[in-house]
């Protein structure tokens, strides 16, 4: 993990950004989020899918993410900083392969269903280390990403997963953090959801989820 593990884009001016060598590696940058100590950014390694990486994560061997900015993120190649610059049709040669978010309206109207034990969701909110490894932040584009989410936990067997932006709960956006508390505040605990349906982004298309808790 890089030893900067929070980012430093207030200490190098733009001009000295122009100077940092763009990568050779085959790697896309389609977006960031940038927020100081919670800044992200969604790569796609070797023509793969996009995935995202906090600042310190490892792209790929011996590539790590060190910073991030608005239109470019800096990595760190055997001990040499280098540029990734933003995908767009004018950097790229072509068309965008990336798709545009669609809006809520554009969402399926029918996706996944699971049931699950309200016993279990207690036990795991009550679990500190299962919720201290499932990081869920702020996305640039509205919702919130899945940027971390542990093996086996109840996230992953309520069908989602790394890199999933949940824009809506019952059909109420969340936008931002107050969006979030006020949804929470409203559903008035655990105890009294009986259904919930959850729409998320994955790999850029709409998906609902729908969920029985008993």
């Amino acid at each position: 993990m890089s030893a900067h593990l929070f980012g430093r884009a207030d200490q190098t001016a733009p001009a000295a950004l122009d100077k940092i060598p763009v990568s050779s590696l085959n790697l896309v940058l389609n977006g960031v989020f940038d927020s100081g100590s919670d800044s992200y950014a969604l790569i796609s390694v070797d023509g793969g899918e996009q995935a995202p990486f906090a600042v310190g994560d490892q792209i790929t061997n011996g590539v790590t993410l060190d910073s991030v900015y608005a239109d470019r993120v800096i990595i760190v190649r055997d001990g040499k900083r280098e540029s990734l610059l933003m995908y767009s049709d004018e950097n790229s040669g072509g068309t965008s392969s990336v798709p545009p978010l669609p809006t809520a309206s554009a969402a399926a109207s029918s996706g996944n269903s699971f049931d699950i034990s309200r016993a279990q969701v207690e036990r795991q909110l009550r679990n500190p280390g299962i919720m201290a490894r499932a990081r869920i932040v702020p996305y640039g584009g509205g919702g919130f990403m899945i940027s971390s989410i542990p093996p086996n936990s109840l996230f992953t067997k309520a069908g989602l997963r790394r890199g999933d932006i949940i824009k809506s709960v019952n059909g109420e956006p969340l936008n931002n953090y107050s969006d979030a508390m006020q949804m929470m505040q409203s559903m008035g605990g655990i105890n009294n959801v009986q259904q919930l349906d959850i729409e998320i982004l994955r790999h850029g298309r709409p998906r609902h989820l729908h969920y029985n808790i008993r």
